[in-house]
This record gives structure tokens, sequence and C-alpha cells, in this order.
């Protein structure tokens, strides 16, 4: 009962937080107007950069978020005064549902869109810009445009004239891997944990009619150029607008949408929820029960639980190996012990992690979560080689000594006389470095990956409602740490 009042209490005290409003709503109409206020942007965004050339040096205050939906959400709570970004943002439901406005459609930013390639990748750009042309020709394009891209109050479901697409590959032929900066209606949206929308079509039908098959691949936007220069994807597909900046690192297809841009506020007559339960149960139907988005936590759980376990064993392994290097008598292998441990040791996990995708292997096939358990592995095991060897040499000599005097192998005096004793001294440091592996894993969506943290930022992206999925993850990843305490624990008290 305590804790379900304590629970009730957090939700109330969340939404009555996520619903605060100033009294007076920023809504420009002029340029002139924005100094001494605070613009949200996208990284890496036309916006951003339009802002940075017209208002970083006349007193307007630029705030970066690496996603759009978080730009909203900070409009909305007032820890910013608008946002300035692409009118496609109507399409979503924060739009509608969270009562923001478009105040003012900002003209001297109209930009072209496209699918982005690789630079040298000749063969599909001429393959893709061919398939448009013949949509252009036949009017297709502009159908589907008109379809898609101009009712942001038409049902998604209406709209589809082919399945929605998979996350994984189907079908048997060539990949495509196409890389998508989340859900950013009606571009690109999940409709039933499958994604769909006006670029997600025209890539379907190419696939279908070039004999690919499609996987979907989610970053964050200002990743997305990265990880198609160092061939992890095929293409982008998010809006993408043509610049030259980015004309020079990669290719365009010909244009397929023109893009308008606009500054949003919160919607000035809008005076709150007025039943705060009814605000909850709507927050939490949005968050987890629509389109079967609670299906997303569970597959992201299960992909943490797998990473995480997977990582665990193999760094305990590689652990132990270096650990037998680290306390080896030839120099040469305790000093390549010493120097994997200090790069481990000395190197950001998530820095570390994105050079294995993006470098090492961004051209080997191997797929995102092979990548990750092989880094998380990687930097566990110099972790866990200290522990084991501040645990081995705990144990004194004396006893190793004995050991060898009463006729003990060096491998019996070491299984039966110091590993039991190292390892009640190195079990409690092992337990807090499983732990620390857990919640580490929480940065892998960085790479595609579609774990625990990432599905709440996918949920987050297209509900628009932060407290319910940052709420579940929050309490699963300490269910998670809680097992795995009392595993090991109760391990402890079997040696």
């Amino acid at each position: 009962m305590r804790l379900g009042r304590i629970f009730s209490t957090l939700i109330i005290f969340a939404s009555v937080l996520g619903c605060t409003r100033s009294e007076e709503v920023f809504q420009p109409q002029s340029f002139d107007e924005l100094p001494g206020h605070t613009m949200a942007l996208l990284e890496g965004s036309a916006q951003a950069e339009f802002a940075e050339q017209h208002f970083k040096d006349k007193g307007v205050n630029l705030v970066y978020f690496p996603g759009f939906t978080d730009g909203m959400i900070a409009v909305r709570q007032g820890r910013a005064d608008v946002l300035f970004a692409n009118m496609l943002m109507t399409f979503n439901e924060a739009f509608k549902e969270q009562h923001l406005k478009i105040c003012r459609e900002v003209d001297e930013l109209v930009a072209e869109t496209g699918f982005g390639i690789k630079k040298g990748n000749v063969e599909l750009k001429e393959e893709l810009d061919i398939f448009l042309d013949s949509l252009i020709t036949a009017g297709a394009l502009k159908e589907k445009e008109e379809r898609w891209m101009s009712n942001p109050d038409a049902d998604p479901h209406t709209l589809l004239r082919i399945d929605p697409a998979p996350a994984d590959p189907t079908g048997n032929g060539k990949l495509l891997k196409i890389g998508i900066s989340g859900s950013q209606p009606p571009a690109t949206m999940m409709l039933d944990n499958k994604w769909t929308g006006f670029e997600i079509e025209i890539l379907q039908e190419f696939a279908a009619t070039r004999g690919y098959q499609i996987q979907i691949q989610v970053y964050d936007f200002h990743n997305l150029i990265p990880a198609l220069s160092s061939g992890t994807i095929d293409l982008i597909a998010s809006t993408l607008i043509i610049n030259e900046e980015r004309k020079q690192k990669i290719d365009f297809s010909i244009v397929t949408f023109r893009l308008k841009t606009a500054f949003i506020s919160k919607d000035p007559d809008y005076t709150g929820d007025t039943n705060i339960w009814q605000s909850i149960k709507k927050s939490a139907y949005a968050s987890l029960v629509k389109d079967s988005r609670w299906k997303l936590i569970f597959n992201g759980l299960l992909l943490t639980i797998i990473i995480t376990l997977c990582s665990l064993i193999l760094g305990a392994i590689l652990g132990g190996v270096v650990c037998s290097f680290r306390m080896s008598r030839k120099k040469w292998k305790a000093s390549l012990a010493k120097g994997y441990i200090y790069i481990m040791r000395n190197t950001p996990i998530l820095v570390f992690l994105m050079i294995m995708y993006y470098v090492v292997f961004a051209r080997s096939g191997l797929n995102a979560t092979a990548v990750a358990i092989i880094a998380f592995s990687m930097n566990s095991g110099a972790f866990i080689a200290e522990i084991y060897r501040s645990g081995i040499q705990s144990v004194s000599k004396g006893q190793v000594e004995a050991g060898r005097a009463m006729g003990c192998s060096a491998f019996k005096t070491f299984l039966y006389i110091v590993a039991p004793q190292a390892a009640k001294t190195a079990m409690p440091v092992l337990t807090s470095e499983c732990i620390t592996l857990l919640k580490g894993t929480s940065i892998v969506g960085y790479i595609s990956i579609i774990d625990l943290t990432k599905a709440s930022d996918l949920i987050r992206s297209t509900s628009f409602e932060a407290f319910f999925p940052l709420l579940t993850i929050t309490l699963l990843y300490f269910i998670l740490a809680t097992l795995l305490t009392h595993i090991l624990n109760a391990v402890l008290k079997k040696l």
C-alpha cells in the first residue's frame, strides 16, 4: 500500500510538472522579436545551421536537442520559448495532443529534401534516381505526397498501400540498410511496431522493383551521415535537407519533397488539463497501450538482457586471460596486459563503442548487437581482470606455499586454496561491476540498437509522453539490477 501511494504521488507530481505553463506565451512573428529568448533546435538540422548564421550573435539563446521530441517537450515545459523546426511536426501526436501551435511560417527557409546515399555508390544512386523519376513522370510521387503529407488529421492506417516495413530484413534479395532518425511523421513513423510513412513507402516500392530486402536502422539525427559515410548503412531517409555542406560528404537522390519551416510555440489558448487522473490515464495509454507500444519495451528488455549476459560471460573469460597475463613473470605478457587495461580504463565506453561500430567493424557485416557485446566484453574484461588480481593478491603467499608443500600441484593449489578465498574478496566488487555493465548498456542506442532505453526514446518520439516511458524503464533497470545482485550474493554464500 505504501509503495502504491508513493507511486501515485510521483505520477501526480510529474504530471503537474509536465503541464506547467507560463502566464504569457511567446509567439514570435518576426526575427526581430527573438533576441532575449531561448530557441530549441535539432542537432545537425538545416534549421540549426540557419539559426547559427542569423541569430547566434543577436542575443538569441540557442539550445540543441538530439530529436524534435525533446525540443517540443522543452517548449511545452517552458525550458525553451520557441522551437525552430520543419512543419511536418504538425503531423505528430504531440502537436495535436500536447497543445502546441505554429505561430509563424519561415519563408526564408524552404528546403528541398531527398534520400542520402554514400559517395561513390553510383549504382544505388542511379537505380534510385531512375525509380524516383518514373514515379514523378507517372504522377505517383505527387499522389503519395498528397496522400501522406497534406492532412495532419488523417489516420495513417487508411493511407497505407503496402504493408509497413519490418525492422528486420525479409525476402531473399540483397540487403538495403536504411537509416532513419526515429519517428518523423508522416515521412517515417512507427505503426503497430512497424515502420511506415511517405519515405518508407517509396523505398519499399523501390526495393520491391529492384529485388532488395529492407532493414530499418534507427540513429540520432546527427549520427546518420557518419553511419552512411562509414558504410554501416546504405541510404538515409529522414526528410534530409539538401545543402552544399552535406553534398561535400554524401550524395543525394533527386528531390522528393519541398519542406517548409516554422516557429512552434505553446498554444496560448490552452488552460491545462482539468482532470489530473484523466490526464494520467491518457498519458499511460499513449505511452504503453496505443499501437501495442509495450511490445517495444518488452523487446528492448530482452535485448538488454542478452547484451548484458553475453558481455558478462565473455568479459569474465577475457578478464581471466588478462589477469593471468598481468600476473605473469614474462615481461611482455605483463606489459601487454597493463597496456590493455590502461587503454580500456581510460577510454569512455561510449567512444569505444562508436569506434568499434563506425570504424573497426564498419564494413564487416557484423550486426550492431554483436558489436555491442564485443565492445562491452572488452571494456568489462579489463576491469574484471583487476578485480580478479586484487582477489588473488589478498590470499597470503604462506597459504600457497603450504599447499605446494603438501604436494598439491600449482593448479590444485589455486583451485582449492586460492580461488575460494579470492572469490569471497572479489565478489562484492564484481557485483558492482556487473551492475555498472547492465546500466552501461543503455548507450547502445547510439549504434542503432533498440534496447530498453532506445525503446523508451522511440515511444517518446511518437507519443511525446516522457514520464511513463522513463518511469517504466527505470523500474525495469532497478528490477534487473536487484535480481543480478541477489544472484551474485547467492553465489557468494555458497563459496
